[in-house]
């Protein structure tokens, strides 16, 4: 009897080391399970945008909400050279200048022409452009950064009809703004040594080769009331360079290719300060490599 009493106690203690084992099998592998849900989830975040073989290049969203573009080659080629631009870039780049994380992308052409543009939605309700044109001829990934006059916004809409192509950035409220590239002011106003570069997507640069000047930003259109002229209105550039803002009033002059700026600005630049000068537009610049 004792023999049989000590055989069932062992029997009990192997049945129930053996649902302590089971238990702690199940245990690890829900554990397993939820690292794995975990992993995917962490995955899903990454946003990919385009098709390799049909589109310039393919987008993607990070998880870090940065945006990275990997180039079609050949297709990117083909663009420089019907353009008559080279192409500078890379197979694959970061887009520069988005200081805030990306959640949505559209891959649009911004007008009737050939202009292909990346435009980006932040977590915070702005919207960032990027001109491929601009990017191939000058190698350059800056984007525009947030664009002047956009806030709120909830996602992006792209059009097509017969005025063209484009995108629209909804608000919150349901209004639809137009998403705008510098489309008019678009290219290299020369004179002398000095040059300014203004770029389809909303970056500015100033060189000035006789004092080593080479400074980039940002700039927005402004139309200022003109106060000695009721019912006109004086168009400026707002530029933000290094952390200060120059405002550039701008006319057209004779309907060619040529533009008066008057430079509104300090010290830092000394070449064009409060002078009205003017500019003759080119397609390529004069001053860089």
């Amino acid at each position: 009897m004792k023999h049989l009493m000590t055989a069932l106690l062992l029997c009990m203690a192997f049945v129930s080391c053996g649902n302590k084992q089971k238990a702690d099998a199940e245990e690890t592998k829900k554990a397993d399970s939820t690292q794995t849900d975990s992993l995917a989830n962490e995955v899903s975040q990454v946003k990919i945008f385009g098709n390799p073989q049909t589109d310039f290049y393919v987008a993607t969203i990070q998880d870090d909400g940065s945006v990275t573009l990997k180039f079609n080659r050949k297709l990117c080629d083909k663009l420089a050279q019907s353009m008559d631009i080279p192409n500078r870039l890379g197979d694959e780049t970061k887009v520069e200048g988005l200081a805030e994380k990306c959640k949505d992308i559209k891959m649009a052409n911004l007008g009737n022409d050939v202009n292909p543009f990346l435009v980006m939605l932040t977590e915070k309700g702005h919207v960032a452009i990027l001109s491929l044109l601009d990017a191939l001829s000058t190698g350059d990934m800056t984007c525009s950064g947030s664009l002047h006059g956009l806030d709120n916004i909830v996602s992006l809409k792209e059009i097509s009809d017969i005025d063209g192509q484009g995108v629209f950035a909804v608000t919150k409220d349901g209004e639809e703004e137009w998403v705008d590239s510098n489309g008019e002011l678009e290219g290299y106003y020369l004179m002398d040594n000095f040059e300014m570069h203004l770029s389809r997507d909303w970056n500015i640069t100033m060189s000035d080769t006789n004092i080593d000047y080479h400074h980039t930003g940002t700039f927005c259109m402004d139309h200022l009331r003109d106060a000695d002229s009721p019912g006109t209105f004086t168009r400026s550039l707002v530029a933000n360079i290094n952390g200060k803002t120059c405002r550039i009033a701008v006319s057209h002059e004779d309907g060619g290719d040529n533009y008066r700026f008057t430079f509104k600005a300090d010290k830092d630049f000394p070449l064009v300060q409060n002078k009205p000068l003017s500019f003759v537009r080119n397609d390529c610049s004069h001053t860089a490599d």
